[in-house]
């Protein structure tokens, strides 16, 4: 059994982002972790690149079309998809 957490639109576990709360598909798979791939950490499905990657570039003040300059493997759809998951996991923890 893979590492699990439950946000508001979806489900992040080892097989990557599941739509939760009736979102059909709106994310598809986007991050996934195998414990060989890049010590553990979550990456971009079909890359070695990790999600990490996206918020450290963000916050040292790249814009998402320079992080997907430099990743070409992810797509804007994955890194868009993640960012979404993340505000609402946020927005929902505040309401909590």
């Amino acid at each position: 059994m893979g590492v699990s957490w439950e946000g508001g639109i979806g489900r992040i576990d080892s097989e990557g982002i599941r739509p939760g709360n009736g979102q059909q598909g709106l994310f598809g798979s986007v991050p996934a972790r195998r414990p060989g791939l890049v010590s553990g950490a979550w990456v971009f499905r079909g890359t070695c690149v990790p999600l990490r990657a996206l918020f450290e570039n963000l916050r040292d003040g790249a814009s998402l079309d320079d992080f997907l300059a430099c990743f070409p493997g992810v797509t804007r759809e994955q890194a868009v998809g993640v960012l979404e998951h993340e505000a609402a996991a946020l927005l929902e923890s505040a309401d909590a």
